[in-house]
This record gives C-alpha cells, structure tokens and sequence, in this order.
C-alpha cells in the first residue's frame, strides 16, 4: 500500500513537471543559444554575444532614447541600428508603422530617436554582427496628459432608507487612441488620492487599452474634500517609469439625502451638511423605467429645482407611482481659497 502511493505520488510529479516545461516552451521567445532575455515594462529585450544589456534610459514627448552596454565597445566600434515606429490608427484600428530604416552609430552606446508623433512606440534592433546583437521592443514616446476628467462622490447604500459609505469614483479621457494604445503596450495611468494638503493618501495603476478609463478609489465613513492626481506613464523593461504630465483636481462630496412626507404628488427633500459649503443646488429628472448605471443615470435630462442655503427642499408635481424620480444635489465649496463645485452623479431615487 505505501509503495503504490509513493509510486502515485512520483507519477503525479511527473506529470506536473511535464505541464510546466510544456507551458514554458509555449510562452517562451525562441533565441539565440547564448543569449540573454529581459523582462518588464514597455516590452522585451534581447541580447546576444558582447551586449549584455539594453534598456530605454530617457522618454520625451516627441522621442526617446534607448542605451545599450557593450564589453567589447571601443571608438571605432560600429553598430547598424533599425528602427520601426508605430502609432495606432483609430480608423483601422491597428498600429501602423509610420517610419522604419538604419542608422550608423560609431563608438557609442545609444540611439536617440527625435520629432515623433505623441504616441509613438518603436521597435530597436542594434547589430554589431550576427552573433552580437540586442533587440528592444518597444521603446514609448513620453505619454501625454488626459485630455479630461470628472468623479462622482456621493453616499452609495444598499438600501434607500440607511445611510451607506462615502464612495469615490474617477473617470478620465486619455489624450488620444494612439496615446491610449501606447499605454496600454509600455504603461498606464497612476491615480493617486491626496489630502488638501497635497499629502499622499494611496496610489493605484490603471492598464486600459481604451480611451476611457474609470477607477474606484475608497469608502469612506466620513465625507471629505480630497484631491486626485491623474498622470500617464510608462514603465521600461528594466523597470524605471517615466511620468506624463500630472492633472490635478479637488474632488467635493455631494450632500447625503433622504425624503420625508412621501405623497403620490409631493414630498420633502432633506440633506446633511456638506463643511465649508454655502449653498446647494437641486435638480431633477424623471424615467418611466428605473436606471441602474451612473452613466445611464447621467444621460437624463435633469432640471434644476432651486438654489438654496437651507437644507431641504419640498418637491411638487410628481407621480411617483408612474415616474422613477433622480434627485440631486450640487454643492460649491470653498477648497484652498477657490470655489470648486460638485458632480451631480449621486442621486436620490423616488419612486413607490
């Protein structure tokens, strides 16, 4: 009995080892016998012979650089580098190669590649001979800031009646497709959520091959006025990240609600106090059919009902038994000496 088991064990063994090496040579790039393979980041490296390394070591928004070492570099060394650039085309949507070639470049350890479009990626093959070679793939233009932004913040619940968390959503635009794709290929974007103060509270990474991108960043049981910063960046094989430009925002609460008095035409409309805020602004819209979805939400028409220093606000002229009702309510606040105004995405439903 204890032999057949250790004999189970042994085949069991086996069969997972051959799993692994199969599952390797299938996602392993075939190379050269003696050379190298990198991983990371914006791409893959390979390198051959005296090349033991190359790498991108600078990234602007119109070019970049990519450095290689070489042990057996000297003056007069001469290496034949090709070059492919691509961008990303929206129509066809596919990247294109917008330029390719060779370039000579004698004696030194870099190829610098200038007057780009915003977006590009390349592939770069540096060859001193057949048995001294590196390729990197693929070298990014320094990304571009989104082009826009927006959040929602309101107290999300279950339940209508009980009061929930305080819950933050970002949305944001890149600045282009061929951007986006870049990104997607070598990077992302880095959403960091900050106090007033400017003090760094956490940061996520978002990978999208989309335009649009969207994060959740926390709960909270208490509203607060925060910031967010939202940069691109790319991230090179050998690790280091290169940041776009930063957008920053202040990001405001919208007020908790609630309802009372509830008639089939009226009732009364009840917010918490948001600090530092010196009037509210209520809208509304109606739909025969119950939206689900922030943006389904966001595409009604809202009217606006008032503008108020109180906090409550007595609706007329409904049918609720007819119309799902979305109210909401816009604060400005004062953040660091300037009026920043809220989204208008949480919403209160009234409905029986």
């Amino acid at each position: 009995m204890k032999g057949n088991m250790i004999m189970k064990r042994f085949l069991s063994f086996l069969l997972t080892f051959a799993m692994l090496i199969s599952l390797t040579s299938y996602n392993t790039i075939a190379i050269a016998a003696d050379s190298d393979e990198e991983d990371g980041g914006a791409g893959t490296c390979e390198v051959a012979g005296t090349i033991t390394s190359i790498e991108q070591t600078e990234a602007v928004e119109d070019g970049f650089t990519v450095t290689w070492v070489d042990s057996a570099n000297t003056e007069t060394t001469e290496y034949t580098v090709k070059y492919t650039y691509y961008l990303y085309n929206a129509d066809t949507e596919t990247a294109e190669v917008t330029a390719s070639g060779t370039q000579t470049v004698t004696g030194d350890c870099y190829f610098t590649a200038t007057e780009l479009t915003n977006g590009s990626y390349a592939k770069i093959e540096v060859t001193v001979d057949e048995d001294n070679y590196a390729v990197y793939n693929a070298a990014c233009t320094l990304p571009a800031a989104i082009s826009a932004y927006d959040y929602s913040y309101g107290n999300y619940s279950k339940y209508v009646y009980l009061k929930g968390k305080w819950k933050l959503k970002v949305f944001a635009k890149a600045a282009d497709e061929a951007n986006a794709a870049m990104l997607y290929v070598g990077g992302g974007y880095q959403i960091t959520l900050m106090k007033k103060s400017g003090k760094v509270i956490k940061s996520w990474t978002v990978n999208t091959d989309s335009t649009n991108l969207s994060k959740k960043l926390k709960s909270f049981k208490k509203a607060g006025v925060y910031k967010v910063r939202i940069r691109p960046y790319i991230q090179t094989a050998g690790g280091e990240v290169f940041y776009g430009s930063s957008t920053i925002f202040s990001v405001v609460p919208q007020p908790y609600m609630y309802v009372t008095n509830l008639r089939t035409s009226s009732c009364k409309l009840h917010w918490e106090k948001v600090k530092g805020a010196k009037k509210y602004t209520v809208y509304i819209a109606r739909s025969k059919k119950k939206k689900k979805t922030i943006k389904a939400i966001s595409k009604l028409n809202f009217k606006k009902v008032k503008t108020t220093k109180s906090r409550s606000v007595s609706l007329k002229n409904l049918n609720v038994y007819k119309y799902y009702y979305y109210v909401a309510v816009v604060t400005k606040t004062k953040v660091n000496g300037k009026t920043v105004t809220s989204t208008k995405y949480y919403t209160y439903t009234i409905h029986v």
